[in-house]
């Protein structure tokens, strides 16, 4: 399954319910990652990351305190 950005590219919401599809992971009301903000840094990655591996992880950047592997 490929997504594309330009004007397929519509919103972070939009992303969202992509991205939790194609990773199999809850992305809107995860309490543990901040994807919103992952998203609004840079939103054409996070389309890229759609054609990635699913298994990929995200960066340590927007892990919230919740997250089992978050460190200061």
């Amino acid at each position: 399954m490929h997504f594309k950005g330009g004007k397929d590219k519509k919103s972070f919401n939009d992303w969202a319910n992509k991205a939790s599809v194609y990773k199999g992971i809850r992305i809107k009301g995860d309490p543990t990652y901040d994807y919103k903000s992952w998203y609004n840094e840079d939103p054409n990655r996070a389309y890229a990351l759609l054609n990635d591996d699913p298994n990929a992880h995200f960066d340590d950047k927007w892990k919230t305190p919740y997250h089992p592997t978050f460190s200061d």
